[in-house]
């Protein structure tokens, strides 16, 4: 059977619930601990809380802008592959027109090659 605790034990300082003096501040800072008025510690409280939702809204909006940094890298590595994908389309294209010219005995025209070469610079960059 678990024994239940007093609710005097929970508190990590003395609490009034009227108001505190000076004199009774000193009296408990002797004994390295605080007192504190209701008052006082419901506005700690609040203001704790205050901090803590302020710190729990940062670390959302920190998550997001994380989310969206991942999002566009994602985006960013769909059209480079993209692109990786057209250029190895192209050297196929170009090898294929290659096969297929010296199949036939013939030479790449020269308009046909300088097209080719402007292309595969375009590409580069």
């Amino acid at each position: 059977m678990k024994k239940k605790q007093s609710p005097l034990f929970l508190c990590a300082a003395p609490v009034s619930f009227g108001k505190v003096t000076h004199e009774q501040k000193q009296e408990v800072e002797k004994f390295g601990l605080a007192i504190y008025s209701w008052d006082v510690l419901i506005t700690k409280r609040a203001d704790k809380q205050a901090v803590e939702n302020e710190v729990a809204a940062e670390k959302t909006k920190r998550q997001a802008v994380e989310d969206e940094v991942a999002s566009e890298k994602t985006k960013r590595q769909a059209v480079e592959d993209e692109v990786a994908v057209g250029k190895v389309r192209m050297q196929a294209m170009e090898s294929a027109l290659l096969c297929l010219l010296q199949g036939q005995g013939r030479k790449l025209p020269s308009d046909v090659a300088t097209w080719m070469s402007a292309l595969e610079g375009q590409n580069r960059k």
